[in-house]
């Protein structure tokens, strides 16, 4: 497991999230509206998490494992940014800490790891 593979999978897993909200709005757009042009894009869309999707599940299992053997009192921070594609800022909310916290305290262990 390598540095490269944590922001590999944090990459895909954020890209994933914003998709995931996109995919959300224009369907209800389309509800509302009717309007048939977002079909074409809503189709790719799909297409694009499903393949996004393929990718996070190739290595999140082996990360998963690799995050609750190395880190557990990081675990929390650390599974919802990289295998979640929550976002430093979400990470704080989510468990009550400033985004500087959370950010110092994963920067922290992958150092520590890594190092």
């Amino acid at each position: 497991m390598t540095k490269t593979d944590l922001n590999y999978l944090a990459s895909i897993s954020a890209e994933i999230a914003q998709k995931e909200r996109a995919l959300s709005y224009m369907k209800d757009f389309y509800e509302k509206t009717g309007d048939e042009i977002l079909l074409d894009d809503i189709a790719e869309l799909e297409i694009q998490l499903d393949e996004l999707k393929r990718k996070r599940d190739l290595l999140q299992p082996e990360i998963e494992k690799f995050i609750n053997d190395n880190f557990p009192e990081e675990r929390t921070i650390l599974r919802l940014h990289y295998l979640r594609g929550f976002s430093w800022q979400e990470v704080g909310c989510a468990i009550g800490k400033s985004t500087n916290a959370v950010k110092m305290a994963s920067s922290r262990a992958i150092k520590r790891y890594f190092e």
